[in-house]
């Protein structure tokens, strides 16, 4: 099975007062912590560089969307609300494939397929304005899997402040049920708001991910 590599920067961070930029990069190093632990996944530790661009492994690649996921979900319910006309938001690019073994060196150090693939998804999202995006070594792959990205931030781009509240808790609670009750509102009426944020979708999308990684690569 490949390794994954998720290089990322934060949308609009120039944007962000001074006196939050530690804030920003000790969140960072907090969420990624927590989001393998929600995702289920081994990861290295996270290296933040020029600021606001960071980089890391996951050993376990086929779970690397549901963690990006859970790492942007975070990142959304932290700072939503911090810019006046903008949301803050994360670039996030999956590279699916072979890494170095010299496991002693620094990220920074570090070389391969899947770093390659990840630096170069990372610039066409700044190209083209996109949020997510996931290479791996077969092309076929990668034309299906970049439409169903477009897709998924046009779901997440509608979310409101409400709708990632619910799927932050669902992913730190695990069960609707516990969200209802940490809501005081019914089962019922969780499951219905976040079939409208289109969650079910994702869902879908993350296990059709993981089949694509585990049957083809």
């Amino acid at each position: 099975m490949p390794d994954a590599v998720i290089t990322g920067d934060i949308v609009s961070s120039s944007k962000f007062p001074v006196n939050m930029w530690d804030k920003l990069q000790m969140f960072m190093r907090e969420s990624w912590k927590i989001s393998s632990d929600w995702a289920g996944v081994c990861v290295s530790p996270i290296s933040i560089y020029r600021g606001d661009s960071f980089q890391g492994l996951l050993w376990k690649s086929e779970n690397a969307l549901e963690f990006a996921l859970i790492l942007r979900i975070n990142f959304l319910h932290q700072f939503g609300q911090h810019l006046k006309y903008e949301r803050p938001d994360l670039r996030l690019s999956i590279g699916i494939g072979d890494i170095d073994q010299y496991a002693d060196k620094a990220i920074s150090e570090r070389n391969g397929p899947a770093f390659r693939l990840s630096g170069h998804g990372l610039d066409s999202l700044k190209k083209e304005k996109r949020r997510i995006a996931i290479q791996t070594p077969r092309q076929e792959i990668n034309d299906e899997l970049m439409i169903e990205c477009i897709l998924l931030d046009a779901i997440i781009e509608r979310w409101t402040l409400d709708q990632i509240h619910k799927i932050y808790l669902y992913y730190k609670l695990k069960k609707q049920k516990a969200v209802a009750g940490e809501l005081g509102i019914s089962q019922a009426g969780v499951s219905q708001q976040m079939r409208r944020a289109g969650f079910p979708a994702i869902k879908k999308f993350c296990e059709r991910f993981e089949y694509l990684i585990r049957t083809n690569l």
